[in-house]
């Protein structure tokens, strides 16, 4: 049997859970997305749909957001020695975006690795559309990451076509003068386990207590050590570095690392942390601050 007075009341909190969905739309989590034998990988939302092709040496990632409107794809395939990155950008510019104009190209940098950014506007299959494309040559291949979305969806650079670019991760081993190789770098909020972190992300909101960041490597690293070296928006300014000493043994580790908000708050801007061994940069990955 109902309560006196019960009715009356269901509308209302009807109306403020609606009112809420507004300012507070349901997150999506996010999975890695690893293009096998290939050592890339990118980080895209679970409500977004993954699709793969292959034609002949040419593999294809394509990532479409749940309405279909957004899209995201990486591409990989061998090259000459004489394919340049101009090439590169020529090439697909003229067999893919022959009708947008481009609005920069600049060198770009996205988790260590180094490559052309550009931007791009105007018509793509009867569709207004803006456009960015990463390309990157390394060990005889090319990797073009690039996302289109309707040009009347705004500022790109919140959107999830873009940070899928921005979580563009090639795996390159650079191994210091004592053979230590960091293997992984992820940063998150919440720790897990002796040096883990818990909830994976590259972008964070700027409200956040701190950032975390774990590391794993192999080798051993009692002999040097390791500097993290956090960098923020004001022209790549070292924030924070912290040398950390490592216990003698060959089987590698795992540490993890803290970050903490200044009193004012993080700064929004885009962020890096490196880990080092002496003079050389062992890995290094973005973020992003909203």
């Amino acid at each position: 049997m109902r309560r006196p007075g019960t009715k009356r009341h269901i509308k209302p909190i009807l109306v403020y859970i609606a009112a809420l969905s507004l300012f507070f739309p349901a997150f999506a989590s996010s999975r890695w997305v690893e293009m096998v034998g290939h050592g890339c990988r990118v980080m895209v939302s679970d409500n977004w749909s993954v699709d793969r092709h292959e034609a002949d040496k040419d593999i294809i990632y394509e990532f479409a957001s749940p309405d279909g409107r957004s899209i995201a794809r990486l591409r990989s395939f061998p090259v000459s020695e004489s394919v340049d990155l101009a090439t590169l950008v020529a090439t697909f510019e003229y067999h893919f975006l022959r009708s947008c104009q481009r609005k920069s190209l600049a060198d770009h940098e996205i988790n260590g690795t180094k490559g052309k950014l550009a931007k791009y506007e105007g018509d793509y299959n009867g569709e207004q559309i803006a456009a960015r494309v990463f390309y990157v040559l390394r060990g005889g291949r090319a990797y073009i990451l690039w996302s289109k979305v309707p040009l009347e969806l705004g500022d790109y650079d919140q959107l999830e076509a873009n940070k899928i670019i921005e979580s563009f991760t090639l795996e390159q081993k650079t191994i210091s003068s004592s053979g230590v190789v960091v293997t992984s770098l992820l940063t998150g909020e919440g720790a897990v386990g002796e040096a883990g972190v818990r909830d994976v992300k590259y972008s964070f909101s700027h409200e956040v207590s701190s950032i975390l960041a774990s590391f794993s490597w192999t080798g051993d690293a009692s002999g040097g050590g390791f500097t993290v070296k956090w960098s923020g928006p004001a022209g790549g300014k070292v924030e924070k570095q912290e040398k950390l000493k490592v216990a003698r043994g060959p089987e590698g580790g795992r540490i993890r690392v803290e970050f903490p908000a200044p009193s004012e708050g993080f700064k929004p801007g885009n962020y890096k942390v490196e880990v080092w061994q002496k003079d050389m940069r062992l890995k290094a990955v973005n973020f992003s601050i909203e």
